[in-house]
């Protein structure tokens, strides 16, 4: 029985350094990604609003560049504040990807 709990212990252990690794790893690709499609090296420089009209984005130009997100996390496109950092990204955008005014209103001076 004590032999069971230990081995439990160090599955979850094990486990939790694989997550960690996996995340990195990933945090590690998408922001070279993100990187060079900033520079506008590799393709447009396309920017997306939120999270599910990036997904559908980065699917259609799946090889030719990497677009970069907007609001990130668990962040709301209603109250969303843009930082600097954003300002400039939607200022180099070749293209901007949104639902609109009613849904995104810190993008309404972008039209």
């Amino acid at each position: 029985m004590i032999s069971t709990f230990f081995a439990v212990q160090d599955a979850r252990r094990h486990w939790r350094h694989y997550r960690r690794f996996v995340l990195a790893l990933w945090v590690a690709i998408v922001s070279g990604g993100a990187a060079t499609a900033q520079t506008g090296q590799d393709g447009p420089r396309v920017v997306a609003s939120i999270a599910p009209i990036h997904s559908l984005v980065s699917n259609v130009m799946q090889g030719v560049a990497t677009p970069r997100l907007l609001v990130k996390g668990v962040h709301s496109p209603h109250t969303y504040a843009m930082r600097p950092s954003d300002n400039r990204a939607l200022y180099v955008a070749d293209l901007l990807v949104w639902v609109g005014p009613d849904a995104e209103t810190f993008l309404t001076k972008f039209e």
